[in-house]
């Protein structure tokens, strides 16, 4: 390794050649994946009124958003045909959420992966908003691992 290198890892170079290497928790955070954040769950709303595990979750995640604290949650929503659609919700920092959305169980609707970056979140009448986003593109992030949902 170069001078440069080590500087860049936080390395300090000791007398006779010894390398000491200080690593602290916010060097590991910074590459940490959204799937890694904080989770405040998972529900799935089968074309049902609203429970308090789903209002529990979308409290989590809005309270997450409004302090900027990493979180995570998902929510899946049936449509009128019975097809479950998982939302991934990552709240990043203050105005700053991935939204991924899998839509490859709809059988009318687009059939992939959709991505957006969102400024805001918000609920009402039990489901989660969305403001302020715009499409980031199309396709399941390579660290996204996908629930599972049984019928």
């Amino acid at each position: 390794m170069t001078f440069a290198t080590l500087a860049r890892l936080g390395a300090v170079l000791v007398a006779g050649g010894t390398v000491l290497v200080l690593l602290d928790a916010s060097s590991a955070s910074s590459r940490a994946t959204p799937a890694s954040y904080p989770s405040c769950g998972t529900y799935w709303n089968k074309n049902t009124p609203v429970t308090s595990g789903q209002r529990r979750v979308n409290s989590c995640i809005i309270v997450a958003a409004r302090e900027g604290r990493r979180a995570r949650a998902v929510a899946v929503l049936t449509t009128v045909e019975g097809d479950p659609i998982p939302t991934y919700v990552y709240v990043r920092a203050t105005g700053d959420l991935l939204v991924v959305t899998d839509s490859t169980r709809d059988k009318f609707g687009s059939g992939g992966w959709d991505r957006s970056r969102c400024r805001t979140l918000g609920a009402e009448g039990g489901r989660l908003g969305f403001g302020g986003c715009r499409a980031l593109g199309t396709g399941k992030p390579s660290w996204l691992v996908p629930i599972r949902l049984r019928s």
